[in-house]
């Protein structure tokens, strides 16, 4: 899919191999699989699952009842930042957000990518982040209204653009990939 593709489903699944260039999709029930995403995109799902794999540009996801799963490329976020006021877009530093209402959130970070991570869980009594041993998170246990809420941070090789993470109700996942492992998620997906 070049610049300025769209694709809406009512509930059957969205698939791309290589999407380039602003692309939007939209679904109320089905999958969205894209292989390959090298530019911005934003994605939404009503409620089903979104797969993304060879992520290298920023993005903006949201499903409000399915999981997200993305496994960034060592080349995130590569694609061209968004233009300040176009909501549309994912935001202007190259800041990405994958929002998810009732689902999990796993992301695949290669060991060298440079991204500050701002991940949040709002309904945390009963949900956690998980994150691997080489990815220390600075967490923290908050009240919210509906009830206790978890937010972690952390600072990746430095910290670089902000990668927010956010469920209603739960759990997140973060995974150190190296390059072997990430070329094989990238050709399963």
């Amino acid at each position: 899919v070049d610049s300025g593709g769209v694709a809406q489903t009512l509930g059957g699944r969205v698939e791309f191999g290589t999407a380039g260039g602003t692309i939007r999709t939209h679904t109320d029930g089905g999958e969205i699989r894209i292989a390959r995403l090298t530019e911005p995109a934003q994605l939404v799902s009503g409620e089903g699952a979104i797969s993304l794999a060879g992520v290298a540009a920023p993005l903006r996801v949201s499903t409000s009842a399915g999981s997200i799963t993305a496994w960034l490329s060592p080349l995130f976020p590569g694609g061209s930042a968004s233009p300040a006021g176009d909501p549309g877009r994912a935001g202007a530093a190259g800041a990405s957000e994958l929002v998810s209402g009732q689902g999990d959130i796993v992301v695949y970070l290669p060991r060298q990518v440079a991204v500050t991570i701002d991940a949040r869980i709002e309904r945390g009594s009963n949900h956690r982040i998980f994150a691997d041993p080489g990815l220390p998170l600075d967490m923290k246990y908050e009240e919210s209204a509906g009830g206790s809420a978890i937010h972690a941070g952390a600072a990746m090789n430095g910290g670089g653009p902000v990668l927010h993470l956010a469920t209603i109700s739960g759990n997140i996942h973060l995974r150190l990939i190296d390059g072997e492992t990430g070329r094989r998620l990238t050709d399963q997906q």
